[in-house]
């Protein structure tokens, strides 16, 4: 995880967890990712079966940790598995954790990404790649040139264009444009997320999730 203030906090931020959230399991050292499907206070705490190599008993035969991002803060509890069910759906049922530690992440701090993105500037699609982004925002770099008629200074807000993983579909954002530099063909912009969809923070919320676990491990 990123650098931030740890600390145990109140369990009911995993009671407010969404039926589909993406969470990730830290097993053998590697970040596997999951689905949250819902808990029961006190009692356990259910999810979908991660893609694993062998049987799925074999990879939680001790306890594990289970990590979540919300609001931009990463969330982390341990627990072991109480038992699989097949029917209807394949799920695994975990024992509810004894505590829920959060990791602040500084209201600064950006993860670091490479995501391709096309920007709406002044009526103008410009390829750009997303540098750093998080649930707030982002800093992206365009590339313009001379020619383009763009006044860098009219430019108030940017609708963005990207795909944030395989899975699922081309989002739709708009930044508030909150400072920018040009450097020669490159225009550096900061902006700040608004209006955002619900379905687009849940694919932000798991992308960052994906980034700040591969770094942790």
């Amino acid at each position: 995880m990123n650098d931030g203030v740890e600390k145990v906090v109140s369990l009911e931020e995993l009671e407010r967890l969404e039926t589909g959230t993406g969470i990730y399991f830290e097993v053998n050292d590697v970040s596997v990712k999951s689905s949250f499907v819902g808990s029961v206070k006190g009692t356990n705490v259910v999810v979908t079966p991660p893609k694993l190599d062998g049987p799925i008993e074999d990879a939680f035969l001790e306890k594990v940790f289970i990590k979540f991002v919300s609001e931009g803060d990463m969330y982390q509890f341990k627990t072991s598995l109480q038992r699989t069910v097949k029917d209807p759906l394949p799920l695994l049922v975990f024992e509810y954790p004894e505590k829920l530690v959060k990791k602040e992440r500084r209201a600064v701090k950006r993860t670091k990404c490479f995501v391709p993105v096309k920007g709406l500037l002044q009526d103008q699609i410009k390829d750009g790649i997303i540098r750093d982004i998080s649930m707030k925002g982002c800093r992206c770099n365009f590339f313009v040139s001379g020619n383009d008629g763009i006044d860098a200074e009219k430019v108030k807000s940017i609708i963005l264009k990207c795909q944030f993983s395989k899975e699922e579909k081309e989002q739709e954002i708009t930044g508030e444009v909150k400072f920018f530099t040009i450097s020669g063909n490159i225009l550096s912009v900061g902006m700040m997320f608004h209006d955002v969809s619900d379905d687009s923070k849940r694919i932000l919320n798991d992308y960052i999730m994906t980034i700040e676990s591969e770094k942790s491990n």
